[in-house]
């Protein structure tokens, strides 16, 4: 159908070791997560219509979900229509610091994840705080391998860490940070991507933001 496979909208719930596989039916995520610190280990999302691994709701409004410190260990996300891995707060409530609307996606932990051949990009951060990433392989999405997204209705990821990836044989960009949308007044952008491998003639990191640091290996 169009909802996720499995909705986790409790606190302090966990996955661990169940291979979700959507068969390419419906349009939902495989896995959304929109409770706080739910811990997931060792699961595959597989072949949905929507994101294979969602972390935050997908509807406008008032945010009413709060998908903080989160954790995910050895993640597969593979064949899904949309992104292997999203971490994406769709509120638009806004604030005086956060004037493109507040992100409740924020604070969560992903270690080990292989994302590879998603419709979109193999890992997407939309509006979204201060999380973290090690080791992620991201390799023949039709997407980016992994994009940090801005599309001027949110603030745009913000304060996010990627150390350790390696990319290659993606359609789009191996890494790719777009232009910064930053408010009038708040933290901006200032992701970190550190140790990346990425795979090809020329350079495929390319880095639009502003206060952004972006390594090469």
């Amino acid at each position: 159908g169009t909802s996720a496979t499995v909705l986790v909208s409790g606190d302090d719930c966990g996955l661990d070791k169940i291979d979700f596989d959507n068969a390419s039916t419906g349009t939902g995520e495989c896995v959304q997560v929109t409770g706080s610190r739910v811990d997931i280990g060792s699961i595959s999302c597989r072949n949905s219509g929507g994101d294979g691994l969602r972390i935050s709701k997908t509807d406008s409004g008032a945010s009413t979900a709060n998908a903080n410190a989160w954790s995910v260990h050895k993640a597969i996300v593979c064949g899904n229509a949309g992104a292997g891995m999203r971490v994406d707060d769709t509120n638009t409530t806004t604030s005086l610091s956060y004037p493109l609307g507040l992100a409740n996606a924020n604070a969560g932990y992903c270690g080990l994840l292989d994302a590879r051949s998603n419709g979109t990009d193999g890992l997407q951060l939309g509006n979204c705080n201060d999380n973290v990433f090690s080791m992620v392989v991201s390799q023949t999405n039709t997407g980016c391998g992994i994009r940090f997204k801005t599309d001027g209705t949110n603030a745009g990821p913000r304060c996010n860490h990627i150390l350790g990836n390696d990319c290659e044989q993606n359609t789009g960009n191996d890494i790719q940070i777009d232009a910064a949308t930053l408010p009038a007044t708040g933290p901006g952008l200032y992701n970190v991507v550190i140790g990346n491998r990425s795979v090809s003639i020329a350079p495929r990191i390319v880095d639009n933001s502003t206060g952004s640091l972006v390594t090469e290996w």
